[in-house]
């Protein structure tokens, strides 16, 4: 049994808060800049090519920006990120103009992903190897809280649009100081090798197309469901409390699923998944429902679709020998990163169609599609023996970029462990 050593654990205190700080004020600003956009009335499209840019940068950032984390520091990245944040935010706020805030989007997108990897990388590789699935748990957990109760800041009445943007440009500054006072020394990061995504589609193209289905959902449910919302004359108040049922059904059912396709084939459960998702879009087009029902139906919604990209993760990883598993994350997590900057504009394309319930008609659609695929691939290729199996990940989507060379060597260590049983 490994030694525990809370030294170790207490230098995990300072950039988990710092994110918590972080994430309070981005999930607010996200959902608040969708709803701005619909108050100036701007078209569904404009709403979706902004939510695009801002994933846009995200995808870039999170290859551009690891050479300069190297060179300067976990400690003076994250300051530099997060201050390119906060004037990101205060731009908005002061030029209320569609170009400079698609320009503010893609900026505020390309220094998270730059935070994600400062704050992951440090957390994870300080855990050292025998702790790191606890700390990811813990990790994963508390962020997923934090973004679901970030939401209810949408509840403040802010005087003015400038007042609730300076909010979110002094949350992402306050979130500089816990690094800047830590004690411990930030541990050092390790480089990865990509694979190429060519062998990965030969081995299992199920994955890719599973994790870009994630991105486009989860990319339009974060930046177009407020929206979905306040076109349906959902209040304000009532937003928030929405967008929290549907990052928590994500949290809570996320283990139970995964655990559920560690003991039979995982395209079968993504299917089920699928189907689900598809049941519950065509239940909220037609009963057009209360508010519990449209709370339990965004649980659900969540629950299901968040577990597809841990899915593609665990499931890609079944077909590959450890030697191979390095750079499988970044393939997929490049994947859900595309997926993510078409999702909006796509989703906002049927919701000029079908109105407002386009949002779920769109994620109803490719659900099927994804479904169709997934059952076509059942028939051609037999499931991997158990022994065969990688243990599922809990992952968050969005933070999937950065997580990428931790949630790699897990798989790596997890799959030799089972080629020497």
């Amino acid at each position: 049994m490994s030694e525990y050593k809370p030294a170790r654990f207490a230098m995990l205190f300072a950039p988990i808060l710092s994110m918590c700080i972080l994430t309070i004020g981005n999930t607010f600003y996200t959902t608040y800049t969708t709803l701005e956009l619909e108050r100036m009335g701007q078209s569904n499209f404009v709403v979706g090519l902004i939510s695009a840019a801002y994933f846009t940068g995200m995808v870039l950032g999170s290859y551009f920006t690891q050479r300069l984390i190297l060179r300067i520091g976990y400690i003076r990245a994250y300051a530099l990120f997060a201050t390119l944040m906060a004037a990101g935010a205060m731009s908005q706020g002061i030029f209320y103009d569609v170009n400079v805030w698609a320009a503010a989007r893609f900026i505020c997108g390309y220094a998270l992903a730059g935070l994600f990897i400062v704050v992951e990388a440090w957390c994870l590789e300080g855990a050292g190897s025998k702790h790191k699935g606890l700390v990811l748990s813990i990790y994963l957990f508390v962020y997923y809280f934090v973004q679901a109760s970030g939401q209810f800041l949408l509840n403040i009445p802010f005087e003015t649009v400038l007042l609730a943007f300076c909010v979110i440009s002094i949350l992402a500054t306050l979130s500089i100081i816990p690094v800047c006072l830590t004690r411990f020394e930030t541990p050092k990061q390790e480089h990865v090798e990509l694979l190429s995504p060519f062998v990965l589609f030969r081995k299992a193209p199920l994955g890719i197309w599973t994790a870009m289905t994630a991105g486009m959902i989860l990319g339009s449910i974060y930046t177009i469901y407020p929206l979905f919302l306040k076109q349906t004359d959902v209040p304000v108040h009532t937003i928030s409390y929405m967008m929290f049922a549907i990052i928590i059904g994500g949290m809570l059912l996320q283990l139970p699923i995964g655990k559920i396709s560690d003991v039979i084939d995982r395209r079968l459960v993504l299917l089920v998944m699928l189907i689900g998702s598809v049941v519950v879009s065509i239940l909220i087009c037609v009963l057009h429902g209360s508010f519990w029902q449209l709370a339990i139906f965004s649980f659900l919604l969540g629950g299901l679709t968040f577990t597809f990209y841990p899915l593609s993760i665990s499931h890609s990883s079944d077909y590959l020998d450890a030697d191979q598993l390095v750079g499988i994350v970044g393939i997929l997590a490049l994947s859900y990163g595309i997926g993510s900057m078409v999702g909006p504009l796509l989703t906002t394309w049927f919701m000029s169609i079908f109105g407002p319930y386009g949002f779920f008609t769109f994620v109803g659609f490719i659900c099927f599609l994804l479904g169709v695929y997934t059952l076509w691939r059942l028939r051609a290729r037999e499931a991997p023996k158990d022994d065969e199996k990688v243990a599922f990940q809990t992952v968050v989507a969005e933070a999937s970029i950065a997580t990428e060379a931790v949630v790699e060597q897990q798989l790596i260590e997890e799959k030799e462990s089972n080629d020497h049983r």
